[in-house]
């Protein structure tokens, strides 16, 4: 498979990419991914192997899986970091996870940190079950108010032209809500009720209070582990690790990085001011109709919002706040942590490849005389894994496959070019560059 010559557009807006589709468009799929998990062996910060072990442990986590997954991860510090939390994978996911089975052995875990530090309504879909052709009463029994509610939605989606296919799981007030720190309520679990047997047999039972993130990351865990011949998946929420770690850094180690990062050091704002004062937490604030993201700032003595302003908070109120999950860390002081400080590599979509190679430049600029310690050798080459599974020009929906019992071989994907996966990826930014 030739590479387009749209492949030329793309180094002005996404040079990183450009490059990397240039040299790899026929690359066969096993060999890219052989790639991606060549790294050697680091010893991450033992306040970050306490705080997955937590939130590994508050998921339900068994001991000896817990174990398994904190020793590979400092035996091979890589982790993908793309998705985020949705219950169901669609295509673009579901060929991001055959990419990297494909260069994982089958007996390792395969590590997902989902971000929650998204709205409900992210195009990734994460307050829904999404799918491609199914019947509605492969989802519902008949004889539900859920059924008749998601036939007029259908039915009013097809009237504007919209294409997508996908069960709600949220009320429309919460489409704009983060995800992070949201529990499931009531209306789960009496729609939970209202769902077909077959699908009930797919998905874990929906505990009030419960995090929705968890429920939404075992169902995921479950579904693609089916649909991929029983290989094991670990999906957790990353945004969870990262705010359990901040705490534990706050809280006790005042010269640590993100310690200073976090106070109203001179230090701070000139790094700060490097990165053009990035989003540090997110927050929600009420709208006309429902709860929205807030994208909040660090200004030395607190977060500022442009909806809010200025929050004075002194350390014990930020470690409060955190602990609260009433603060969402951003991709900022997430990839600080966990690319920058540990080093662990971070497998990521076209966009994070992105950012995260722009970060690192800017850490490189800023930090030169400082003791940080910070991993700053570029890795944007073995960290891409982007794409969308489609074949015979169909796209490939996970809950379809494993609501018909059908699974994909990750060996009968061995010899297709890379090509095959990023054609839609190309097609879809130089049709948004227009």
């Amino acid at each position: 498979m030739v590479a387009p010559d749209s492949l030329s557009d793309l180094k002005q807006t996404h040079p990183e990419l450009a490059e990397i589709f240039g040299s790899e468009w026929q690359t066969p799929l096993s060999r890219y991914a052989g790639r991606l998990y060549q790294k050697a062996s680091r010893k991450l910060e033992p306040q970050l192997i306490n705080a997955f072990r937590q939130e590994l442990a508050s998921m339900g986590s068994d001991t000896a899986t817990i174990q398994k997954a904190l020793d590979q991860l400092q035996q091979t510090p890589v982790l993908q970091t793309s998705h985020h939390i949705t219950p169901t994978h669609g295509p673009t996911f579901l060929a991001l996870d055959l990419i990297c089975l494909s260069g994982l052995p089958s007996s390792e875990l395969y590590l997902i940190g989902a971000n929650t530090g998204v709205p409900f309504s992210n195009s990734a879909w994460s307050g829904a079950l999404s799918y491609g052709s199914l019947d509605l009463d492969r989802l519902y029994r008949r004889d539900t108010r859920a059924y008749r509610q998601a036939l007029k939605s259908q039915q009013e989606r097809t009237a504007h032209g919209e294409a997508d296919c996908r069960v709600s799981l949220i009320p429309s007030r919460q489409r704009d809500q983060l995800v992070f720190g949201t529990p499931l309520v009531r209306y789960q679990a009496d729609l939970y009720d209202q769902f077909s047997e077959e699908l009930q047999c797919l998905l874990p039972e929906m505990d009030v209070e419960q995090p929705y993130s968890h429920w939404s990351a075992l169902t995921a865990a479950q579904i693609q582990s089916r649909i991929f011949e029983q290989r094991p998946f670990l999906i957790f929420d990353i945004n969870r690790v990262i705010s359990r770690y901040l705490v534990d850094i706050l809280t006790g180690y005042p010269d640590h990085p993100c310690s200073i990062l976090l106070s109203d050091s001179k230090k701070s704002a000139d790094i700060l001011s490097a990165f053009e004062n990035p989003p540090i937490c997110l927050g929600s604030y009420c709208g006309k109709k429902s709860e929205k993201i807030d994208p909040l700032t660090w200004k030395g003595n607190g977060l500022f919002s442009l909806k809010r302003g200025l929050q004075q908070l002194n350390r014990e109120a930020l470690i409060r706040q955190l602990e609260e999950q009433a603060l969402c860390p951003g991709i900022f002081l997430l990839f600080f942590v966990l690319r920058f400080i540990n080093g662990i590599r971070c497998l990521g979509s076209f966009s994070q490849v992105g950012y995260l190679e722009s970060f690192r430049k800017q850490w490189k600029l800023t930090t030169p005389d400082w003791d940080w310690d910070l991993d700053l050798e570029p890795d944007y080459h073995e960290s891409l894994t982007t794409g969308r599974l489609v074949r015979g020009g169909k796209a490939i929906w996970p809950l379809d496959l494993a609501l018909e019992n059908k699974s994909l071989s990750i060996d009968s994907f061995a010899d297709v070019e890379m090509g095959e996966f990023w054609q839609p990826i190309v097609s879809q930014l130089t049709r948004s560059e227009r």
